[in-house]
Order: structure tokens, then C-alpha cells, then sequence
């Protein structure tokens, strides 16, 4: 994973479009010039050459290079690190590998940003696919459906990623709710003590880690609560906008 965000940086260095030949090491040195994948499998060595100057770096000394215009990055796999084509990019990223003896980047690796990876094989395709993606039920149900099948691969990686983004954004939603709950908890804290003021933060808190939890809040909570906050214009309209938010 540090590796990944080390090249992401760089990445974002590097002139938009460019299309010179580059290497980026595991120290994060760019090295610009002209860049070359040789051999195969574990025994992969890459050339970097710039004028009469040429240096041999095995996989596991390199993030990611670029050679005649195509990106490649260092992925590690069961069988050690390799130098990968990358041909979609994504959290779920598809990449090309050069097959054990053989020179052309014909096998088809798929990668997430979390490290996990498979090799992509029409072997047992529905089955592996939907163990790799039970993240993401809606994807692995149109596997199970066979509405998508292997030569949809493009296609699955795209849902897949897509339902990747609205979780995290869902996720993000959820916690920036609880956070906004925490706040109003800090106001009602600093208003001057009233009756019924630790009841107030009582319900806060409770009705917080419903919503947290996902859990349908009570309408006597709700009500109670309005009730108490109602002298408190300011408070109680932020009160209904969370209140609005909560499942019945």
C-alpha cells in the first residue's frame, strides 16, 4: 500500500500526457530516459538507459516505468514481485503479465487497492469472481445471473468500481452525520444549565448511536427532545434538519 501512495505522488509530478520513457524507484527517484522490460516471470530485469549511462533494476527496486508510451507498475503476487501493464486503472485496477516462459504480456492480473489481488482465468470464473467482489452483492449477483460473464470483464471491473465509490461516499456521509450530532451535543452543553438539560444530552447521545448503528430512532425520543430544545430557536432548527435525516 505505501508503495502504491509513494507512486501516486509521483505520479501527479509528471506532466500531463508526457510520453517520454521514465522509472520510478522504490526510493522515489524519476529517472528519465529510455526504459526496457527484459526477460521474463521471476527472472524480469528492467533497463533504464539515458545517453551512454544503462542501469538493470529487478521488480521488487521499482514502483512503476513507462516505455514506448505504455505504464507499467511493480504488483506483488503469490509468486513474488512483477512488472505489470497496466490496461485499466481504477480501485480495481486490470493489469497484463508475462505468463511463466513467455516474453508477451498476455495473462490478465486483477488488483485492488488494498493489496488483494487474482489472476483472471475463465477456470471456475463465476465462482472466483464472486468471492473476489462479495464486497459489492449487486455486482456478484449479475455474475451468479450470468447477466455478465468472462467477456464482460471491462464491464464488471467498471460496476465494480463504481459500487466501490458510493459505499465510500455512504460511509463518508454516515460519519460526517455522526459527527454533526456530536456538535450539537457541544451546543447544548454550553447553553445555560435549564431543567431538563441532562435529559437533552442523554437523548443526543442516544439517538447518535442509533444513527450510528443504523438503528430507527423512537418517535417519543424525537419528541421529547424537541420538546426540551424548543425554547432554543438556533438549536432546535439544527435539531429538525438531523431529526429529518433519520430513519423511521
Amino acid at each position: 500500500m505505501k508503495k502504491l501512495l509513494l507512486f501516486a505522488v509521483v505520479a501527479l509530478a509528471l506532466p500531463a500526457g508526457a510520453q517520454t520513457d521514465y522509472l520510478v524507484t522504490t526510493r522515489g527517484d524519476t529517472l528519465y530516459g529510455k526504459v526496457y522490460c527484459l526477460r521474463q516471470g521471476i527472472n524480469q530485469r528492467i533497463e533504464h538507459i539515458s545517453g551512454k549511462k544503462r542501469q538493470y533494476f529487478n521488480p521488487v527496486q521499482v514502483l512503476a516505468f513507462r516505455s514506448h508510451g505504455e505504464d507499467y507498475h511493480t504488483v506483488k503476487t503469490a509468486n513474488g514481485y512483477q512488472a505489470m501493464k497496466l490496461i485499466k486503472a481504477g480501485y480495481l485496477s486490470l493489469y497484463a503479465f508475462q505468463p511463466e516462459n513467455q516474453m508477451t504480456f498476455s495473462g490478465l492480473y486483477l488488483l485492488k487497492k488494498d493489496g488483494s489481488g487474482m489472476e483472471f482465468s475463465g477456470l471456475m470464473f463465476k465462482k472466483r469472481m464472486s468471492q473476489f467482489m462479495a464486497d459489492c452483492p449487486a455486482v456478484c449477483q449479475r455474475l451468479e445471473e450470468k447477466e455478465l460473464r468472462r467477456n464482460d470483464l471491462e464491464e464488471i471491473i467498471d460496476l465494480y468500481n463504481a459500487c466501490i465509490e458510493q459505499k465510500t461516499i455512504s460511509q463518508a456521509d454516515a460519519v460526517a452525520f455522526v459527527l454533526q450530532w456530536d456538535d450539537l451535543e457541544e451546543q447544548v452543553k454550553q447553553l445555560p444549565d435549564f431543567g431538563g438539560k441532562a435529559d437533552a444530552l442523554d437523548m443526543i447521545r442516544e439517538i447518535r448511536n442509533k444513527a450510528d448503528r443504523g438503528e430507527p430512532v423512537p418517535r417519543f425520543l424525537r419528541e421529547n427532545l424537541r420538546s426540551l430544545l424548543s425554547p432554543y430557536p438556533e438549536i432546535s432548527t439544527r435539531l429538525e434538519k438531523l431529526l429529518g435525516r433519520l430513519q423511521n
